[in-house]
């Protein structure tokens, strides 16, 4: 009636909620400052020249491929990968012509995807956690650390970890939930990216078969297929043919490769590139023990809680992927694990679900190792920003040079110094700038 105030009371909505209690049903903070920091040190401090591995991998594979390749040459092993789905995406990039720092870009796109993901896990962890603005924007930081600047700021490379992430999250989301069309397409996506699939195969058995034991016959006949089908191809795929890695293990190699492992784990904290020196390594070592017994600490409370904790999942897959690395890469040294910042992706990955549990009762400790992890990102950044891209653009005015169909062949000696192979990268200019390419078709890669 005119004139009468209603005594009802206006219900709350879930952001309204969200907001009074101080969480966020999702974290945007968590999201956009990182990818905002990424594509802004893309945009100024990329430079559109192949690195490295994109020489052989992108260069060359562009130039033996103007049709369409089979699934024989997608297939073909790169050191002891097989990289289908990276090789396809080289190819689709070569036809649109899409040089490095575009693919950066793009990269960063599935990158930001990965962080949404992140998010979604870290939120819906059990027990559930406050996701403060606070802690949401550290902790967003430091999983998109550029401490992982050979991820970051590598084309191919982006694509290649942004996949094989993307691929685990999704699986580990399906896993949650119990979807197996999820599971199925995240295990999809790391098979055809990066050899670390095989650190799934106990994440199948277990939701498969232990975490349900009322399956059904079908499923579990699937299940089994899987899992023999894997396995199959981890040895005959991975371990057959020339230049495959080797299965002898020997104490010796168990040891080194323990603390190689210890080192990778360490890794976001200790970050220094090539400057490398004992007491960096020892830090890093202490630190991996620390999120050896953080992670043993936090499943014996979920599985004393009897509620398992897909953060922690998460963290699990990290630990067996480093090993993984460690067995394969530990003839290096502890300087080469200091140095290989695109294995510091998997080290984050699993501090992000330590983190997740660690920030209520040990705030301080989480938020001194967060800075930690955050002064090394700014110091990787600072890297990046004053001595790689600078050398990079001066081999840029190089490689153009090479290009020019009649100009001098300029001193190779600044490329040696970026470089392994300067004559073949010389070689691989050459061959892209005479017929029957035009000088022009490849000045995506270098202009």
């Amino acid at each position: 009636m005119p004139g009468r105030v209603s005594n009802t009371k206006i219900k709350p909505t879930p952001l309204m909620t969200a907001m009074q209690a101080e969480k966020w049903s999702f974290p945007w903070s968590f999201v956009i400052p990182p990818i905002l920091l990424l594509l802004g040190g893309i945009l100024v401090f990329g430079v559109n020249i192949p690195h490295w591995d994109d020489w052989d991998l992108t260069v060359d594979f562009i130039l033996r491929h103007p049709q369409m390749p089979t699934l024989p040459e997608l297939w073909q092993r790169h050191n002891e990968h097989r990289i289908p789905l990276l090789r396809l995406w080289i190819w689709i990039s070569g036809q649109c012509k899409l040089g490095p720092k575009i693919l950066e870009i793009l990269a960063a796109l599935i990158w930001a995807l990965n962080l949404g993901l992140y998010a979604r896990l870290g939120v819906e962890s059990s027990p559930p956690r406050p996701w403060s603005l606070r802690m949401s924007v550290l902790l967003g930081l430091f999983t998109l650390s550029f401490c992982q600047r050979e991820v970051l700021f590598w084309g191919t490379t982006s694509f290649q970890y942004g996949v094989a992430v993307l691929g685990a999250l999704i699986f580990f989301r399906g896993m949650q939930s119990t979807r197996r069309m999820a599971m199925l397409t995240g295990f999809t996506l790391v098979y055809l990216s990066f050899p670390g699939w095989c650190a799934l195969i106990p994440f199948v058995f277990y939701s498969c078969l232990i975490k349900n034991p009322k399956i059904s016959l079908s499923r579990r006949v699937g299940t089994a297929a899987v899992l023999v089908l894997s396995t199959w191809s981890l040895f005959t795929v991975y371990f057959a043919g020339e230049n495959s890695p080797s299965l002898g293990l020997s104490p010796s190699k168990i040891l080194s490769s323990l603390i190689f492992g210890l080192r990778l784990l360490g890794s976001p904290f200790a970050m220094t590139g090539k400057y490398q020196f004992f007491a960096l390594h020892l830090i890093a070592m202490v630190l991996g023990a620390v999120y050896v017994a953080s992670l043993g600490y936090f499943i014996a409370r979920a599985k004393k809680a009897g509620v398992p904790s897909t953060s922690l999942w998460l963290s699990i897959y990290a630990l067996l992927v480093i090993g993984l690395i460690s067995l394969g890469r530990e003839s290096g040294g502890l300087d080469a694990a200091g140095i290989s910042s695109r294995y510091t992706t998997y080290a984050i990955m699993g501090w992000f679900g330590i983190f997740t549990h660690t920030w209520r009762g040990h705030l301080k400790m989480t938020i001194l190792l967060l800075g930690v992890g955050l002064v090394v990102s700014a110091a990787n950044f600072g890297a990046e920003a004053l001595i790689r891209s600078p050398k990079l653009k001066a081999a840029q005015v190089i490689v153009r040079a090479l290009a020019h169909p009649t100009g001098l062949i300029p001193d190779l000696a600044p490329l040696t110094a970026i470089y392994p192979q300067p004559k073949r990268i010389e070689s691989l200019v050459r061959e892209a700038t005479t017929s029957p390419h035009s000088p022009t078709d490849f000045d995506f890669f270098w202009n």
